[in-house]
């Protein structure tokens, strides 16, 4: 038996090294890299999923693909979103060459280390233009929201995962304003580019939990952007996450509302959650 045991162990000891990039491979990526990032606590994501650890080495290489809610689950005991996992996991497809072989904190850092050196020149120049802009006031004026759309047009074009680090680099992304922006943005492009909306909607609620101030305002433009994210998953066909997002929403959006003077589109909002219902 114990044999047995240890063929299987071996049978299992497969180094990453994805041929192309399909969902069993790209759901063992996600779980390595929540593995690497719970470290020693890597048995919490076990406890949490209520798994077996082997139930969890058969995730781990791809045999098995756990449902996406049990994901989001592993995810949160690290306190990151499954989000930015999948945006993290479809960076390493673009870099899997160089990291062939290895395994999860050695993925993780040298993706993380590609990053940042890629964006390096970027979040410089942008730190530089930052000391002669004014800093941002409350409540925004139209000089603020302008000089968001500036911003925000300077990294428009960068993949997601390399925004959302820059939102988390950069003070001057993480502002009321921006996150507005991106929540309107996300809005208009709905019916055309559901996917475009949801991640912008995500990036709007991103920046929300990051402006400074008073809980309620974070909680006000938190439930916008997240209000936003169910209008996207209702129109890219997810209607059960959809409702699940509309009802946190909903919820954070009252919550802050005594810290909103009102400047969000507080009809147009609820307008469309009240439709939805």
């Amino acid at each position: 038996m114990r044999n047995e045991r240890q063929a299987a162990r071996r049978r299992l000891r497969i180094r990453w090294q994805p041929p192309e990039d399909v969902p069993a491979e790209r759901s063992a990526l996600q779980v390595r890299i929540l593995s690497a990032l719970a470290g020693p606590q890597v048995s919490e994501l076990t406890d949490l999923a209520e798994i077996t650890a082997s139930q969890m080495t058969l995730y781990r290489y791809g045999r098995i693909i756990p449902r996406r809610k049990r994901m989001a689950k592993f995810a949160s005991s690290v306190r990151v979103r499954l989000p930015w996992i999948e945006e993290v996991a479809s960076e390493a497809f673009r870099q899997w060459a160089s990291t062939r072989g290895q395994d999860g904190p050695t993925v993780a850092a040298t993706i993380g280390t590609h990053l940042r050196a890629r964006l390096a020149p970027k979040i410089a120049a942008l730190r530089e233009a930052a000391r002669s802009r004014p800093s941002s006031s409350w409540p925004p004026t139209a000089e603020d929201r302008a000089a968001a759309e500036a911003l925000w047009g300077q990294v428009e074009g960068l993949r997601v995962v390399e925004q959302r680090l820059i939102i988390n680099r950069l003070p001057d992304f993480q502002t009321w304003e921006m996150g507005e922006l991106l929540a309107a943005r996300s809005a208009r492009s709905v019916e055309s580019d559901p996917q475009e909306a949801l991640e912008l909607a995500r990036l709007a609620g991103h920046v929300a939990e990051k402006i400074p101030g008073p809980e309620g305002r974070r909680a006000r433009l938190s439930g916008y952007a997240e209000i936003r994210t169910a209008q996207a998953l209702r129109a890219a066909g997810d209607p059960a996450a959809a409702g699940e997002a509309l009802e946190r929403g909903k919820r954070r959006f009252a919550e802050g509302a005594g810290e909103d003077p009102g400047l969000l589109d507080e009809a147009s909002a609820l307008g469309w959650a009240d439709g939805a219902a």
